[in-house]
This record gives structure tokens, C-alpha cells and sequence, in this order.
């Protein structure tokens, strides 16, 4: 199957060290060898309320995840998993470990 998937996150940044320089979003998948990434790159302000967080979307397509060997199952339909992960980058340069816990997402399901 194919659909629109939104990610929120939040982002705390010591206020010497603003504004927010980039952040990016890593799908849990790759394609052609590469991992299939989303940065943006703007002078933005940090956000660190849940009720007023960065939010990007992303349209998976399971014909896409040939790459993932997670899988998942919802009601009978099978799926592959996948669990996008969120680095922000700050003025200073320093980023969280994009491969840390606290950087990802509940897994998602995209279902066949």
C-alpha cells in the first residue's frame, strides 16, 4: 500500500547556542544503496512544547521498502517496519547521534 505519514518532533537547544541550522529526517529505508533522507536547512527557532512541534511528511510506497526486512502484521495484512529517525544540527554545529534511541520515531507499519 501507499500513504502520507507525518512525523512531529520536538527540539531543545541551549539558547547560546540558537537558532536551530538544519534538521533531518532519516526514513528507515534505503533505495539504490542510499538512505532515503529529508534535510532542511533554515535559521529556525527551537521548539521544545509537544503542542507546537516541527512536523514533515512522507509518502511511503511498501514497492519502496525492498531494503527493510523488519516485518509487521496489522489485522492480517502484512507489512514491513520501518523506524525514521531525527537529527537537528544548532548554530554551533552539534548535533544528537541520529542513532540514538531518544532520536526515533514508534516504529511504523506500512502494510503491502
Amino acid at each position: 500500500s501507499k500513504g502520507w505519514v507525518q512525523l512531529s518532533f520536538t527540539s531543545k537547544i541551549d539558547a547560546d547556542q540558537l537558532p536551530l541550522k538544519e534538521f533531518s529526517a532519516d526514513w528507515g529505508y534505503t533505495m539504490n544503496g542510499g538512505a532515503i533522507m529529508l534535510t532542511r536547512t533554515a535559521n529556525m527557532m527551537e521548539r521544545p512544547s509537544p503542542d507546537n512541534p516541527h512536523v514533515v511528511m512522507h509518502f511511503y510506497d511498501y514497492n519502496d521498502l525492498g531494503s527493510v526486512t523488519q516485518t509487521c502484521n496489522v489485522d492480517g495484512v502484512s507489512g514491513k517496519l520501518v523506524t525514521p529517525r531525527v537529527q537537528i544540527v544548532d548554530n554551533w554545529d552539534r548535533y544528537n547521534n541520529i542513532s540514538d534511541a531518544n532520536s526515533a520515531s514508534r516504529p511504523i507499519c506500512v502494510l503491502e
